[in-house]
């Protein structure tokens, strides 16, 4: 299992196949680390704290961090309501400009836009 602080094995658990202790399925949260180059999104089990479906995506390759969200929740066919996403730059109030990338954004529209509290 992956827990914070420790580097992704080769084959996390599908998210989807992760149940909880009363065959329930378990509720996940997305988080990320996201630089100037990369934008590094996994699934963290709310239950366990466990990580799963760590997938690193290259900035230059999309218009923006929401579209990258998109593409990832996309691809893990996943839903989540809560994020933490950790960003490379300083934030002032609700608007997010990276230094280091192009990407700017309000907090506040990209949490409506993708239906995260």
């Amino acid at each position: 299992p992956l827990r914070c602080g420790q580097p992704p094995r080769r084959h996390a658990m599908h998210p989807q196949r992760e149940m909880g202790s009363e065959g329930t399925m378990k509720r996940f949260a997305l988080v990320g680390d996201v630089g100037g180059t990369n934008a590094r999104l996994a699934l963290c089990c709310l239950e366990s704290g466990r990580l799963s479906a760590v997938q690193s995506y290259r900035g230059e390759q999309f218009a923006s961090l929401e579209s990258v969200i998109r593409t990832y929740l996309q691809t893990h066919a996943v839903q989540v309501d809560s994020a933490c996403i950790a960003i490379a730059c300083p934030i002032t109030d609700d608007w997010v400009a990276m230094t280091n990338h192009s990407w700017a954004f309000s907090i506040r529209a990209m949490q409506q836009a993708l239906g995260l509290a």
